[in-house]
């Protein structure tokens, strides 16, 4: 597992986000050729981690699930600010954060 890991880290994470998904409930219909198109227009995976400024997949409008469209990329410190002070978030307004661009 962990080889396959290391030679294939795009689909790992696709595999990893969309099971994890589907653990909470969360629809998933983003295909893995839209998602490879999102994450190579960021920095997302030489910045996601586990610190406070490791970066994070965060579902703009959380009432819809992992979708085009519903998608950007937050800091770990922005999306965990987001989770536990949801009237910060507006379904109405998603662009939250003015200078991240969604997906």
């Amino acid at each position: 597992a962990r080889r396959w890991k290391q030679r294939y880290p795009l689909q790992y994470v696709y595999n990893k986000i969309k099971y994890r998904a589907s653990e909470r409930g969360h629809s998933f219909t983003i295909s893995f050729v839209e998602f490879s198109t999102f994450i190579l227009g960021t920095e997302y995976m030489e910045g996601k981690g586990r610190s406070k400024h490791g970066l994070s997949i965060d579902r703009i409008n959380p009432a819809l699930g992992y979708e085009a469209g519903n998608l950007r990329i937050l800091t770990l410190s922005e999306n965990s600010r987001l989770a536990h002070a949801p009237h910060l978030r507006h379904p109405a307004d998603p662009d939250t954060f003015n200078d991240l661009e969604p997906f």
